[in-house]
């Protein structure tokens, strides 16, 4: 997979605010599976990773691991004191988004009418409760036709601190280069492949 920084910036801020970074990955089925690593202001806020799965599409919202990072002292404030207050495991995904491969969207491809219009990712939280949803939604015909822009909808969980939205929002990112970009290498018409 072709690697991305992304950078979101104020205008008031000297510095990027919210950055993503996916580095190269030669991903094949369950080896080198693509992450996209999640900064605000400079220290890790999480990472999305992408694990392998035959009949859908999973995204982890996963907390950062210090040791991969450079240490404890690399971690958002936020995110330290989120990461103190859960009572499970590290590892343990803060959300995780799953999209089936048998809706109806994923089998008769971009429709912009019925069930057919919309792909969509459940978000369930640590303990596996369904908590918010992301979406993908077709639009008209010309305008999937004609145009590169694409359409998501995301139901943040009640709750949800900011830092972890910065996440969720990223993951849209994600779950658009892996399904619904073009794979082509010519960016003459405007895309970011």
């Amino acid at each position: 997979m072709d690697p991305f920084t992304n950078g979101v910036a104020q205008p008031s801020a000297p510095h990027t605010t919210v950055s993503a970074d996916r580095p190269f990955k030669c991903t094949f089925l369950c080896f080198e599976r693509p992450v996209v690593n999640i900064m605000v202001g400079g220290l890790h806020v999480a990472k999305v990773f992408n694990p392998f799965s035959c009949c859908s599409t999973i995204l982890q919202i996963l907390p950062p691991v210090a040791s991969e990072i450079g240490g404890e002292g690399n971690i958002h404030p936020a995110m330290a004191a989120f990461m103190k207050a859960r009572t499970v495991d590290s590892t343990v995904p803060f959300y995780t988004l799953e999209a089936s491969s048998l809706q109806a969207a994923a089998l008769c491809g971009p429709c912009p009418c019925g069930p057919c219009s919309r792909y969509v990712f459940d978000i369930s939280d640590e303990s596996g409760a369904k908590v918010g949803e992301m979406a993908k939604i077709w639009s008209r015909m010309c305008k999937e036709c004609f145009g590169d822009a694409d359409n998501f909808t995301l139901a943040f969980p009640e709750g949800c601190p900011p830092v972890l939205k910065v996440a969720l929002t990223v993951s849209v990112v994600l779950a658009d280069f892996l399904l619904f970009e073009d794979k082509d290498t010519d960016n003459s018409h405007g895309g970011h492949d």
